[in-house]
């Protein structure tokens, strides 16, 4: 799967596949670790939207532990990133462009949780 280039520049690092999530304490949002959180929610989330449902359960965990370990400004940004991806992942299915309807489910499931709970 191709990678998403709109990824924030200051997510550094990775946490990998089955390692231990950051916890779901307050973090200082530049360290190391709110740098590995938001780069493995970046991951999910764009796969999720793409329509993978192992990312999309893995996302919302992650969005979950990122409002509560960043918070703030810099998990703002994030929603308006993921939000402009799968509003345009529905306009592209809506236009014919996508014709595959777990993405354009995966797209409205992702708008509906990340509008439920404004940070």
């Amino acid at each position: 799967m191709a990678k998403n280039l709109n990824m924030h520049g200051a997510h550094l690092r990775r946490i990998k596949p089955g390692s231990e999530l950051p916890p779901t304490v307050p973090l200082d949002p530049e360290s190391r670790e709110a740098n590995e959180l938001l780069e493995a929610l970046d991951d999910a989330m764009f796969e999720a939207i793409a329509g993978d449902e192992a990312a999309l359960a893995r996302a919302r965990e992650l969005w979950q532990r990122a409002l509560i370990a960043v918070g703030g400004e810099r998990v703002e940004e994030s929603r308006e990133q993921y939000l402009r991806f799968a509003v345009e992942t529905t306009n592209r299915h809506s236009a014919g462009e996508i014709r595959e309807s777990a993405r354009m489910v995966a797209a409205v499931e992702v708008i509906a949780w990340l509008t439920r709970g404004a940070a």
